[in-house]
């Protein structure tokens, strides 16, 4: 893989073998980096010593790599843009700098980077690579030429979306499918969708906040009409599909958890990390969670604390909180926990289960839940499946109980002799257990090292 030589044939930089003798994780040349006269660009190093997600150096990853050459603005003759390798599952890449700094044609933006003609990170661009192999490839360059990949040149990094690789192998990905990600985020998942459907398969995202709508928006605008993406709830799945002229898709994907950047970003008052208001609504649609804690009765409080935090001291913390008020931000409502419980004890932040049972009395997710499950079942065609990641036990339960329901062959009560009810299942579980990340990918996000997925097949 060469990137841009500021004006070559399009060939591989002299001396740059083309090849990548190793595994993922073990001794790797790089494949990549005309500088203009053919070597390695300065303080490139040729070798990536590290495991996955840690120091990559540059460039990218990959078993069975078809190379891509730079340099002319196009590919070198009989050169594939195509990654057929397991990391990331068939990734269309790279960028091919050109003095421009845009993408070679036909070079779909999955990786939203561009050489910037010297072959070098653009100013301000880790050389890193922030995600597990099996995930989408976020970002390792960024071309500062004009016209970098879909939303991603100037350095953005995106939300790495958990469990890429086993969401597409549970759904059975195809080209030509059609897919729902319920939950699009920025976009993470939604694109690993439409390169593993791609040429011809759509891809419908849904998303509560439109802020990250925007994101997916910029990030996947290359995909054109393959792609459409809503500001709504998962659980109006089926009437924004038939929106769309569609009554039935192939799979359908919730990933229940909420991305980095709404947690680290200012605006959300998700996060006791920073003191600002106490917000936690994802659309800004209905009560702020500032507005219940000032508003409910402490037995109330304390229920909801218990019920969607699992905090056994719930009855102390909303005590606290209502001899605390007003409170208006997430720093007051983080010392008012403490007060009541102390302070931080190991790695957790005491106030972490009174943020999250509020955040989802807030925004009702687990009644969000339960109506998209039943909407999936609705929009699944024959054989169609179903794959929801979930990060606490809460939704976990819920999504299992669900599945023990629907999967039922009876439901008739215990003691009859015979089978009266006549059930006919809906859904059959396409594992028994729920998948967890790869430790490669926990050590590179510990963010998802709670996450457990689980999937099923409409019958």
């Amino acid at each position: 893989m060469a990137a841009g030589n500021g004006g070559g044939g399009g060939g591989l930089a002299e001396g740059v073998e083309p090849h990548w003798p190793g595994a993922a994780g073990e001794g790797l040349e790089l494949l990549a980096v005309g500088n203009g006269g053919g070597g390695l660009a300065e303080d490139v190093k040729r070798h990536w010593p590290a495991g996955v997600g840690e120091g990559l150096d540059l460039l990218t990853v990959g078993g069975g790599l078809e190379l891509m050459a730079a340099g002319g603005g196009g590919l070198a003759d009989g050169v594939k843009p195509y990654w057929p390798g397991a990391a990331g599952k068939g990734l269309e890449l790279l960028a091919a700098g050109n003095g421009g700094g845009g993408l070679a044609e036909g070079v779909k933006p999955y990786w939203p980077a561009a050489g910037n003609a010297g072959g070098r990170l653009a100013d301000g661009v880790k050389p890193h690579w922030p995600a597990a192999i099996g995930e989408g490839l976020d970002v390792l360059a960024a071309g500062d030429g004009g016209g970098g990949g879909a939303g991603g040149a100037g350095g953005v990094a995106w939300h790495r979306a958990a469990m890429v690789g086993e969401c597409l192998e549970v759904l059975g990905v195809k080209p030509g499918g059609v897919y729902l990600d319920g939950t699009v985020g920025e976009g993470g998942h939604a694109l690993a969708l439409l390169d593993g459907s791609a040429p011809d398969g759509v891809v419908i995202g849904i998303d509560r906040d439109p802020r990250s709508v925007a994101a997916a928006r910029r990030r996947l605008g290359g995909y054109g009409s393959r792609v459409a993406l809503v500001h709504g709830t998962y659980a109006d799945m089926g009437r924004i599909a038939a929106a769309r002229g569609f009554e039935a898709v192939d799979g359908i994907l919730l990933d229940l958890g909420f991305s980095s950047r709404q947690v680290d970003m200012a605006g959300y008052g998700f996060s006791f990390q920073r003191d600002e208001p106490l917000d936690m609504r994802y659309d800004r649609a209905g009560a702020t969670a500032a507005e219940l804690v000032n508003s409910a009765g402490e037995r109330e409080l304390a229920d909801l604390i218990y019920r969607y935090g699992e905090e056994r001291r719930s009855r102390a913390i909303a005590r606290a909180i209502v001899n605390s008020r007003p409170i208006a931000t997430t720093g007051q409502l983080a010392q008012a926990v403490m007060r009541a419980v102390g302070g931080r004890r190991g790695g957790r932040h005491p106030a972490t289960r009174t943020f999250q049972a509020l955040r989802i009395a807030v925004n009702g997710e687990l009644e969000q839940l339960s109506g998209g499950l039943a909407a999936a079942i609705e929009l699944l065609g024959p054989g169609g499946r179903l794959a929801v990641i979930s990060y606490h036990s809460l939704e976990d339960r819920l999504v299992k109980g669900w599945i023990g329901r629907e999967s039922a062959v009876c439901v008739c009560p215990p003691g009859l002799p015979v089978c009266v009810c006549e059930r006919r299942p809906t859904v059959r579980a396409v594992r028994r257990r729920a998948a967890r990340p790869a430790a490669a990918e926990t050590a590179a996000n510990p963010r998802v090292r709670s996450a457990r997925l689980r999937a099923v097949e409409r019958v």
